[in-house]
């Protein structure tokens, strides 16, 4: 190129420089491509030492800039350390000018709290690619000239845009389509050294096989390029000018992790991902040899190979050319068994060995596949839930956790993954039904009084009434344009409606119309009946309100000076809300008695309660105001983050719903603590509604559906009745002990239920240990003695001998001793009567933790070094020391045997826990605290750690050191954490006086999970006839 051009300079730019590793598998053609770009660099400055002939200007994101520091790379890795030029993410300014001033250019205008709306939801660099994807979307979409925040939360937002385009042009193809896109999509993944996914170009001609045809690819193709999820781009064929080549691989990289879907399939087959570029590579290699025998596949790449071709990928996975090369190398292998089958007997008893031995890498390539599979759902589970797909998540964590139940062979670390994300998503759904009927945006929604009928309005021009199960009674069609609302009197026998067409309707239950009345000017916004159920309120954008009787007689018009009427609310008094930020209270006959301002925004919706006390508001500034009825304000609530649309009290007036935009349900407290965030609805929730008892909510949204929500949610249970810190927790098999700072034990049921409280103790308990028949619990305090607890009640045990505080109380497996570790400087054993059997000695200056050896035989101590540096020692129980660690850390708040006894886990004071062998040598570490490690518990296979923290986390870890999840609920420090015994349950218990429980009981998992999804599964048609049978058994 230098050679052959005059200009003194060229500018050579290449984007998106770290496709250099991510596309190319190939080191050596990657090392010469380096070496092509440096030379033309160096040749440019030997030609002309004062200018450079080749400018070249390279960019990749940050996170691959390291890739290319770690080699020479002919001279790049200097070139770029002397010319790097960072560019940080953009400012809140530059977003701005980014968005609108594009715009602007070609006449669009953006309105102010769009663009505000876009600048939260693009909260880092990564989101830049889905802006880019939705202000794309925006434009296409584009119906006149501007764009409006209503048309961005229809899209699903920067972070929901993709997601939903995506979904929708999937779920567009038929069965075949489906199949072809998801192998069109697998095929454009690679996984890179790093096992990180990202893009892979390929000809389009790699994606045509016998089961993918040029004709269903070039449909499929032609759909996901005009969706934009998909590039294609055409080049001439470098080895027959007169061809064109097509180049397919995917819009961004940011389609695999932002698109579920997709990110499901790529961890589902991660393996054969893996596989395939050195499976297709020996494929062609056999090509090329006139497919010889020779080069065919054997041994473990056989195995692997097979497990490709069999996988849920399917055949078209692979190459026409790979999918033949596979299948003689598996004929081959028949070939060559059936031939040695058939040799003399000692070949045949050898042979029986080499099966036995491909027996077990059988399964071993069985067993690691099932743990890829798991780990796949549990992450699907994970990544669904984190975008808000909470219902979906349950429904993938259950798959996941069904798969677990039915398994034998599972890795630790995988079923407690799967456990945590199938013990997140069953706590944090509420139960709910989905009713998908209405063909438009739902505008309105009305529950009668005894729950048993729900009333519908809709874009569509219709009315539904449904059931409390979702099945539709009946359609009323009568109204000339989009219905925006429908009340249902008290008694349930007549409904009003209030349309577009600028009429208010009332209905007989059976669909009759009873009276059409030609009540305003404008749309109608807003009906409700009056408490007494007699009158009716209309209010419209015609900027009045009017009172009806039964009989469709105007009894009062109201000029509300409020610009447009969105909400009229009729209780003891009625009241509206309007466009000009304010709300206004009115008696019967038309008397203004009030004007409520404090809104910054237009307000959306009003409720009041039903003692008529309070009144709810809902703005587009985001809030929802409380108000008296004497018009002061008595509170805020804070908490939605985009405008609020929505709002109604519960029957009892002790609850208030509110919806927002981006499809949140919020419930409050009456004067604004929040309760609890529903979260289900693709966009705006236009409507809300109580049962009479207050147990379920009615949502309507814009997304067209329907949401019923139990308002029973599951709640993991809490522990709360101490007056002071809790310090220690204990668990047996069926209940679980806790001690504080109040000087009590408490003894609780595994459903959080207080089944006694114990006093004896003049001080603090620090210790807690449950025998293993879980018939004592005995306790260590600050007083100086320990208490063995007979729960029965038949007698206790007072430990006296100790000179000072009792830190740490521990049972021996076989529940006949006791040990305990004091800040006398001594350990002492004891029987459970109470009796002192040896007093040692401990030799550390600080004692605060002592535990059995899982066998029975010996004990170990451990506390603060001090001058010492012993931190912890072993000794046998005649008191004899077998071994110390001294140095390892200055002190150590707990330690844990593991299960075989082969492993110490220690907490450490530099914020870590330490594994070291009973000698001494540390074996792992595990970091991620951000505070002080107070306690540690292993499960009973001695497998995963749990850890408690003074930053307030229970963390739970494997062996090696992977922490697996990080779990909350104890706003400030943890002191102590515990397995139950049969690892089905973990406490934690801190200084903020409460006591939390975490079920990892798969069968009650899957029983409480499946509870939720049953309706689902049993009415929806969006479910597989495979699925319908998921919760069978449980």
């Amino acid at each position: 190129m230098l050679q052959n051009t005059q200009a003194s300079r060229i500018i050579m730019v290449i984007d998106q420089f770290e496709e250099v590793f991510t596309l190319c598998s190939d080191k050596i053609e990657r090392e010469q491509f380096f070496e092509c770009l440096m030379g033309g660099i160096d040749r440019s400055y030997q030609a002309n030492s004062n200018a450079t002939g080749l400018l070249l200007i390279i960019t990749m994101g940050a996170e691959f800039l390291g890739k290319c520091f770690e080699q020479e790379y002919s001279g790049l890795a200097r070139q770029i350390q002397s010319h790097l030029v960072t560019v940080t993410p953009m400012t809140t300014l530059e977003l701005e000018q980014a968005i609108a001033e594009p715009a602007k250019q070609v006449g669009i205008e953006i309105q102010p709290e769009l663009v505000e709306q876009m600048i939260i939801d693009t909260e880092n660099y990564g989101s830049l690619p889905l802006l880019q994807y939705t202000l794309t979307e925006l434009w296409q979409q584009r119906r006149a000239d501007q764009f409006s925040l209503t048309q961005y939360i229809n899209l699903g937002g920067v972070k929901g845009c993709l997601e939903k385009q995506a979904y929708a042009i999937y779920h567009s193809f038929n069965a075949r389509e489906r199949q072809v896109a998801k192998q069109i999509f697998l095929k454009l993944v690679q996984i890179n050294e790093d096992t990180v996914a990202s893009c892979k170009q390929v000809l389009k001609t790699d994606l045509i096989t016998p089961q993918q045809s040029l004709a269903v690819v070039s449909k499929v193709l032609k759909k996901l390029v005009k969706a934009r999820l998909i590039l294609t781009t055409k080049f001439t064929n470098y080895q027959n000018s007169n061809q064109t080549v097509t180049i397919v691989e995917l819009a961004h990289n940011t389609i695999i992790n932002n698109w579920s879907q997709l990110n499901f399939w790529v961890e589902s087959n991660r393996e054969a991902i893996k596989q395939k570029p050195g499976m297709e590579a020996d494929a062609q290699r056999w090509l090329k040899k006139d497919k010889s025998d020779k080069y065919l596949l054997s041994g473990r790449k056989l195995s692997l190979a097979e497990n490709l071709l069999d996988s849920d990928t399917e055949s078209a996975f692979v190459s026409v050319v790979a999918k033949e090369f596979l299948e003689k190398s598996i004929n081959r292998k028949r070939f060559q068994t059936k031939f040695r089958i058939r040799s003399i007997v000692g070949l045949i008893i050898v042979l029986g060995c080499l099966s036995g031995f491909s027996l077990i890498n059988w399964r071993v390539a069985e067993k690691d596949k099932l743990n890829a599979q798991l780990n796949a759902l549990s992450l699907s589970a994970e990544n669904q839930f984190t975008a808000n797909q909470r219902f979906d998540a349950l429904l993938t964590a259950i798959k996941a956790g069904k798969q677990l139940h039915d398994a034998s062979e599972v890795a630790a670390d995988v079923r407690m993954g799967v456990l945590i994300s199938l013990q997140k998503t069953v706590y944090g759904v509420s139960k709910r039904r989905t009713i998908v009927e209405h063909t438009q945006p739902v505008n309105s929604i009305s529950l009668s009084k005894d729950g048993e009928i729900i009333a519908s309005a809709s874009d569509d021009s219709t009315i539904k009434l449904w059931t409390s199960y979702g099945e539709e009674i009946a359609t009323l069609s009568g109204h000339q344009g989009a219905v925006y609302s429908v009340s249902m009197s008290n008694n349930g026998k007549v409904l009003a409606s209030g349309s577009q067409d600028g009429t208010v309707k009332l209905w007989s239950r059976d669909g009759k119309i009873l009276n059409t009345m030609k009540a305003h000017q404008g749309a109608v916004n807003s009906v409700t009946f009056s408490g007494d159920g007699k009158t009716i309120a209309s209010g419209s954008v015609d900027g009045t309100i009017k009172l009806w009787n039964l009989q469709g007689k105007q009894l009062t018009a109201i000029k509300a000076n409020q610009d447009k009427i969105y909400s009229v609310s009729y209780g003891k008094v009625l009241a509206s809300a309007g466009e000009d930020k304010t709300i206004k209270l009115w008696n019967a006959k038309g008397k203004q008695l009030a004007t409520l301002k404090g809104h910054k925004e237009k307000v959306l919706s009003v409720s009041v309660s039903p003692d008529g006390k309070t009144i709810a508001t809902a703005s587009w500034d985001n809030t929802v105001k409380v108000w008296g009825m004497d018009g002061k304000e008595i509170g805020t609530l804070r908490g939605h983050k985009s405008p609020v649309v929505s709002v109604n009290f519960s029957v009892d007036g002790k609850t208030i719903a509110s919806g927002s935009s981006d499809g949140e349900i919020k419930l409050w407290a009456r004067y604004g603590r929040e309760i609890a965030t529903l979260k289900g609805h693709g966009t705006w929730v236009s409507s809300l509604s109580f049962s009479n008892d207050g147990l379920t909510l009615a949502s309507a949204s814009a997304d067209n559906t329907i949401k019923l929500w139990s308002l029973q949610e599951q709640k993991m249970p809490a522990l709360r009745g101490h007056t002071s810190y809790i310090t220690a927790i204990s668990l047996s098999k069926d209940a679980i002990a806790t001690g504080g700072y109040d000087n009590t034990v408490k003894i609780w049921s595994r459903e959080g239920e207080e089944l006694a409280t114990l006093k004896g103790h003049q001080r603090g308990i620090y210790s807690l240990s449950f025998s293993p028949d879980g018939e004592t619990v005995a306790s260590a305090s600050a007083d100086g003695t320990g208490i063995v607890w007979n729960l029965a009640g038949l007698g206790n045990a007072t430990l006296t001998g100790h000179q000072d505080q009792i830190y740490s109380i521990s049972y021996s497996p076989d529940g006949k001793m006791l040990a305990t570790a004091s800040l006398d400087k001594t350990i002492k054993l004891w029987n459970t009567r109470g009796q002192q059997l040896l007093t040692i000695p401990g030799g550390i200056d600080d004692l605060r933790t002592v535990t059995f050896r899982p066998d029975g035989k010996a004990i170990a101590a451990a506390g603060f070094g001090g001058n010492s540096q012993v931190v912890l020692k072993i000794w046998n129980l005649k008191g004899e020391e077998l071994g110390k660690v001294e140095g390892l850390c200055s002190v150590m708040r707990k330690i844990s045997f593991s299960a075989n006894g082969k492993i110490i886990a220690a907490t450490c004071s530099d914020n870590t826990v330490k594994l070291i062998t009973p000698k001494g040598q540390v074996v792992g570490i595990l970091r991620g605290h951000q505070g002080a490690v107070n306690s540690l518990s292993f499960t009973p296979d001695g497998k995963i750690i749990a850890t408690g923290s003074d930053d307030g986390t229970v963390k739970i870890w494997n062996l090696d050191g992977k922490e697996l999840v990080s779990l909350d609920g104890i706003r400030e420090g943890v002191m102590d954490v515990s397995f139950s015994p049969d690892g089905k349950m973990l406490g934690a218990v801190g200084r903020d006086k409460v006591g939390m429980l975490w079920n990892f009981d798969l069968e009650n998992l899957l029983g409480r999970g499946c509870d939720v999804v049953h309706d689902y599964l049993q009415s929806s048609s969006d479910v597989k006839d495979s699925d319908r049978r998921l919760c069978e058994g449980f």
